[in-house]
């Protein structure tokens, strides 16, 4: 068909588009079904073919939560024709598959190491990139675990929706350490920091300007249990 309008794109993975020229990644090796249907006015034409994938998966690990002292393990499958370049967040860089740090800050933070693995055994030299957001802890954080009770603290968040920061205003003495998590509703932890005792009149906030929009659960632990609430982020 000449001069199109509409693109529907079916890749055989469960993934779609309607760009005239996309690209895709898929996430399994395998034979796939593509399937692509053009149209304008005058009527439409359908175009399918198969393509076999081999997805290059050089199996990088990275911690997601380390304590002052210990050593953060960080790992790849180690083949000739692998090429790894690690940059770990706080200035060091690493070419190997395998190895270990000890990172050295003097607060609680977030790290965001990165690797990417070339493939020089695939003609077109493959190359494929991680990140991870590692949790730096200078002490041992409370656990966060199933079944402990829901706190009856009065508490208000604000605004909700929010196109960013949130308020939580704490109307009496809550005197607790607290771990914040940000948390999606497929139970993937986006944050998560340990605060000091908050008491009367304290405000935390708590920012989701860097995540897409969504329903996103805040979650407030203590040694005593629990706070919770859903949190709109609409920008």
């Amino acid at each position: 068909m000449l001069f199109p309008d509409t693109w529907n794109w079916d890749f055989g993975d469960g993934n779609t588009s309607t760009q005239s020229n996309p690209s895709h990644r898929y996430e399994d090796s395998g034979t796939y079904e593509v399937q692509l249907t053009v149209a304008n006015d005058y009527g439409s034409d359908e175009f399918t073919f198969e393509i076999d994938v081999e997805v290059f998966n050089p199996e990088v690990s990275m911690p997601d939560t380390i304590i002052a002292g210990e050593t953060a393990n960080f790992s790849g499958l180690q083949q000739a024709g692998f090429i790894y370049m690690w940059n770990l967040g706080d200035g060091t860089e690493e070419n190997v598959a395998n190895f270990t740090h000890l990172y050295e800050f003097d607060q609680d933070t977030i790290i965001t190491a990165t690797v990417s693995v070339i493939n020089l055994n695939i003609s077109t030299n493959c190359i494929v990139s991680f990140e991870n957001d590692i949790h730096y802890f200078l002490e041992e954080p409370m656990d966060t675990i199933d079944g402990i009770a829901e706190l009856g603290i009065d508490l208000k968040f604000y605004p909700n929706p929010t196109t960013g920061i949130v308020t939580i205003d704490f109307d009496e003495m809550t005197n607790h350490k607290w771990i914040v998590s940000i948390i999606n509703p497929q139970g993937k932890i986006f944050y998560r920091e340990q605060v000091k005792a908050l008491s009367a009149n304290d405000e935390l906030n708590v920012d989701l300007s860097a995540y897409p929009n969504g329903l996103y659960n805040i979650v407030l632990y203590s040694e005593e249990g629990y706070l919770s609430r859903k949190i709109v982020l609409d920008r």
